[in-house]
């Protein structure tokens, strides 16, 4: 009876060791697949990632337009929305004594143009707007611009100057479902065109 028991008490110890292994072999499964699902979704992610042609044509009275067309990828089929975001000059503007405080400086847009306030939902300063249409691939959405005012130290003949020739910085987020890709870019602004 005794080595029965014994008998009986090391399948017990052998069905707990081959379940525990079981389920140490089922984790490690589940992590393993948990990783991969990870890759795969960054790579499917990155290989999505919006294609624009993105121009920026200086118009009359301190105008111009902006152009993004979405050209590719061709496994990207629509976007659901577009945000444009102006960036500013990439420098240091820090508040001075007598000048700008920190909160005016960091409302004002630091570039030659800014989106006009009011158009397609963009809100004062013109920094950012979204428009919420589907764009397809070969599909282009115009977006206003003006120029950007300087702010109250500053002169606006200079200020124009010292922006007359700087690029337009800009992060374009492109949206679809819950996918969210920001694409930025320095534009230069092509001039007026003259007939």
């Amino acid at each position: 009876m005794i080595g029965a028991m014994s008998a009986g008490t090391i399948i017990a110890v052998l069905a707990t060791i081959a379940a525990v292994g079981a389920w140490w072999a089922a984790q490690m499964s589940a992590r393993a697949a948990a990783t991969l699902t990870r890759i795969e979704q960054a790579r499917w992610h990155t290989d999505l990632y919006p294609q624009l042609d993105i121009t920026c044509r200086a118009q009359m009275s301190d105008r111009a337009t902006l152009m993004v067309e979405l050209t590719g990828p061709p496994g990207l089929h629509h976007l659901d929305s577009v945000t444009v975001a102006i960036r500013n000059d990439g420098l240091d503007h820090p508040p001075r004594a007598g000048g700008l405080t920190a909160d005016q400086i960091a409302e004002q847009i630091w570039g030659p143009y800014r989106l006009v306030p009011g158009v397609d939902g963009t809100e004062h300063p013109g920094r950012t707007v979204t428009i919420r249409r589907v764009l397809l691939p070969g599909d282009s959405r115009p977006f206003a611009l003006e120029r950007t005012g300087p702010p109250t130290t500053v002169d606006r003949a200079g200020w124009i100057q010292r922006y007359e020739n700087d690029p337009l910085r800009l992060t374009v987020t492109c949206r679809q479902g819950d996918q969210e890709w920001d694409v930025h870019r320095s534009v230069d602004v092509a001039p007026l065109a003259t007939s």
